[in-house]
């Protein structure tokens, strides 16, 4: 806005927040945004190879047990909403310009989707469950 120009991201979002003195929601920005989705990806790659070897199954059984109740916390559709709200609304007042940031978050969330659909939980506890008896013979 009047030859201003500003490069912001979600890391400098947290770190702008917690200057204000507002760590807890700092917190919750970061874990929602970078932690807590780069543990669901981790716990899906962990039992994906638990899959494959069966000797660190046990492993794959916590990882999914931790995937299942980290689903609802790692809000991307929630930002991605978000983001296109903010480019609506700043649209009309300032010229946006579109990063690679962007692609790779819809890039990323598009990989989540499909994972997500690909993978389902019950198969995957099927899966599981087929190896444990069948280790045991």
């Amino acid at each position: 806005m009047f030859g201003q120009q500003t490069h912001d991201t979600v890391w400098g979002a947290v770190m702008a927040l917690y200057r204000a003195d507002m760590t807890v929601i700092a917190s919750l920005v970061l874990l929602c945004s970078f932690c807590i989705p780069l543990f669901k990806l981790l716990c899906q790659l962990s039992v994906l190879i638990s899959l494959k070897w069966p000797a660190i199954k046990a492993i794959g059984i916590l990882a999914l047990r931790c995937y299942q109740h980290l689903r609802e916390w790692g809000m991307w559709e929630i930002y991605l909403l978000g983001i296109l709200v903010a480019m609506v609304k700043v649209g009309d007042v300032a010229e946006l310009s579109l990063g690679m940031g962007l692609f790779c978050f819809v890039a990323l969330l598009l990989i989540q989707i499909w994972l997500d659909s690909l993978i389902s939980p019950q198969q995957l506890w099927q899966e599981m469950e087929w190896e444990s008896d069948h280790a045991s013979d």
